[in-house]
């Protein structure tokens, strides 16, 4: 391992461990500081429900539950809907495309009330402007604190 990258995951390793102590904002009043890139962590109560990583942390938190959010804006609202309602995972075809279930009006109503919860959840965040550091970052703190809804998976 290069000393560079065991430098990278050692203040990983305390940034990971400090995250319990970190400040809880809500999605509205998360100070100046969150305005830059970083890591942000969405709980509710001591549940982390994800994890995520973005050049501009207030915005990405406000996108993830903003009514006017579509699918691509809001990811997590998304899958939190297609889970509540028993869809499955998305899919590359027309059928089950993200599309496609953004137009069924249930879903619509689902996927409004699933961004109003997100609105309501816990912020905590970390400012990381290395992209690299804060890519390693994400997956070390999601894997650790066990983020509910974080999925690596490729498809």
């Amino acid at each position: 391992m290069s000393p560079e990258l065991k430098q990278k995951i050692e203040a990983i390793e305390r940034v990971v461990a400090s995250i319990p102590g970190l400040p809880r904002y809500t999605r509205d009043r998360l100070p100046k500081e969150a305005a830059g890139p970083g890591i942000y962590i969405l709980s509710e109560g001591s549940v982390i429900q994800y994890v995520g990583r973005s050049k501009h942390i207030r915005k990405r938190v406000q996108q993830h539950s903003r009514p006017s959010s579509g699918h691509n804006a809001a990811p997590f609202a998304f899958r939190l809907t297609r889970q509540a309602l028993n869809l499955g995972r998305a899919t590359y075809t027309k059928k089950g495309s993200r599309a496609v279930v953004e137009k069924i009006a249930s879903f619509r109503m689902a996927f409004s009330k699933t961004k109003n919860r997100i609105r309501t959840m816990d912020v905590r965040f970390v400012r990381e402007d290395d992209p690299v550091t804060q890519a390693i970052m994400e997956i070390c703190i999601a894997v650790e604190l066990k983020a509910l809804h974080n999925d690596f998976d490729n498809h």
